[in-house]
């Protein structure tokens, strides 16, 4: 074999060896809700936006062909607690997974912060004709009768649950924001990105309270027995989707070094 051909085969070789074998069946979800840029399409379809094109270009790259869902919140959530759905991309830490769903951990054990995917800006949203009658400064809210709606089975839940705040919970963020529209709650909490300008501008029109109530980091969980089976595959993966998500957001900390 003449040597640039004995070398490209060599190289071929290293780069098959150093990547993990995928699994035998590779069920990703994605939640059925648009998060603009990260998450778009329609109800029903596979999913698009940033999170997708990345992990579309980390999985070509290990050789790995995924099944895709796209699934409410609360659903997606216990199939991940569950193994039917393997990995959930765009998920925040929830405290009641326990150790039934990992995610990305540092050399000490503890939640890698350098692994997050995006940052899901979780933001007051009130009615623009009640704006004068609510106050927040970032840490103390107060207004008439005043009820926060949230999803429940959330992150959220784990945010407010120690507020003192009167709270409202809805089964989606449509809901929830659907209930400040007829007044069942005074203001309701969302992600900043989930409702589009068009949504905010529908009457009656809805406006966002700052600052954000708090920037919750978002990660690509993966479900605790299923990872033991398939551990180099998944730490591959996400050093892949971190070093895809840099690429776009530059001002997250940078990734852990190989």
């Amino acid at each position: 074999m003449r040597p640039a051909l004995l070398l490209f085969a060599l190289v071929l070789f290293i780069r098959v060896e150093a990547a993990p074998p995928c699994p035998l069946e590779l069920r990703l979800g994605m939640v059925d809700f648009n998060v603009p840029p990260l998450l778009e399409g329609s109800k029903g379809e596979s999913p698009k936006g940033q999170i997708r094109v990345w992990a579309d270009r980390v999985l070509l790259e290990m050789g790995c062909t995924p099944l895709w869902q796209r699934l409410p919140l609360r659903r997606l959530a216990a199939d991940l607690e569950s193994g039917e759905v393997h990995m959930a991309l765009g998920l925040p830490v929830r405290a009641a997974w326990a150790q039934r769903v990992q995610f990305p951990k540092g050399s000490e054990g503890q939640l890698d912060p350098k692994q997050l995917l995006a940052e899901s800006r979780q933001t007051l949203f009130v009615l623009a004709s009640r704006r004068h009658e609510v106050q927040w400064d970032g840490k103390h809210l107060s207004g008439p009768g005043l009820v926060v709606g949230f999803v429940s089975g959330s992150a959220q839940f784990d945010l407010l649950s120690r507020s003192g705040w009167k709270l409202e919970p809805a089964p989606s963020y449509a809901s929830n924001l659907a209930k400040l529209r007829r007044g069942r709650v005074t203001v309701a909490l969302l992600p900043a990105l989930v409702p589009s300008a068009a949504d905010l501008a529908v009457e009656p029109a809805v406006v966002a309270l700052s600052p954000p109530v708090q920037v919750l980091p978002l990660y690509a969980p993966a479900n605790a027995v299923w990872m033991e089976a398939n551990r180099p595959f998944v730490t591959q993966f996400w050093a892949g989707m971190c070093r895809e998500s840099r690429k776009q957001y530059t001002e997250l900390p940078a990734c852990p070094k190989a």
